[in-house]
């Protein structure tokens, strides 16, 4: 009887609550005298048994409907080529972290990176091994990040770092470290070596940022950079160290790179 309950429960010709109704019925039965003799203790058995298998089964469920949601949720954040965050999941950090600044003034300062010449890549590769390359290039700037600093896929050949408790000068040193390691990078595409290089600018939260601003100045960065000949780092000066340089220079990027 209790065997016949559970099988109709996991094929879902009944629902669950009914099945937990039946063993309740079942076990009523047995212990309010309403069946007597060897009966009643076979009642109550199944009552009993069935009510405890229909709560498992009812916790089970919930537990797998959890698991998926919290399955779903990251799938949702999360780059499926690379396994970094997505632009979804950028917006969402940066937002706290303007937030965090706009309260406590910690720094923080974004790189916006793009590999160069990817297009030519899948033109004259394809796009199985332009997902390779993006793939390479991850783990490779994934190597030279902090615990703390977060990488996301903005699209395309597009990335972004994330570097929390970071001043513009150091952010320099972060990007010509990423600039470096990726410029090491090899990857074999049919018995050849493929080398890779990125450019990539960056920009220090500031306290008139907003998320659209802040990527706005991190890109122009980056535009800089590749006008100048690509595999180079382009960071935006804070408006203080802009205003000492001023009598050296006009623009307001400094340039490391080859």
């Amino acid at each position: 009887m209790v065997a016949l309950l559970l099988r109709q429960v996991e094929a879902r010709s009944m629902p669950l609550w009914l099945a937990v109704g039946a063993s309740i019925t079942l076990l009523s039965l047995g212990q309010f005298g309403l069946v007597h003799g060897p009966q009643a203790a076979v009642f109550l058995n199944a009552g009993g048994v069935g009510l405890i298998a229909c709560l498992a089964l009812s916790e089970l469920r919930r537990r797998s409907g959890e698991t998926e949601i919290v399955r779903l949720r990251e799938a949702a954040i999360t780059d499926p080529l690379t396994g970094v965050g997505n632009r979804r999941s950028f917006e969402q950090d940066v937002t706290r972290r303007i937030a965090t600044f706009r309260r406590f003034q910690t720094p923080c300062s974004l790189l916006v990176i793009d590999a160069d010449h990817f297009k030519a890549i899948n033109d004259t590769y394809g796009h199985d091994v332009g997902d390779l390359v993006l793939k390479s290039v991850v783990r490779s700037i994934q190597a030279t990040l902090r615990d703390i600093d977060i990488l996301f896929r903005m699209g395309g050949e597009e990335f972004v770092a994330v570097l929390p408790e970071t001043e513009a000068a150091n952010a320099k040193i972060a990007a010509e470290r990423i600039r470096s390691a990726v410029s090491q990078l090899r990857v074999a595409v049919n018995g050849q070596l493929l080398k890779v290089t990125v450019s990539q600018g960056g920009a220090q939260l500031t306290k008139a940022d907003d998320l659209g601003t802040w990527l706005k100045r991190a890109d122009q960065a980056l535009y800089e950079a590749k006008r100048n000949g690509r595999n180079r780092v382009v960071i935006e000066m804070p408006e203080a160290e802009q205003s000492s340089a001023s009598t050296l220079r006009a623009k307001r990027f400094t340039r490391v790179g080859t």
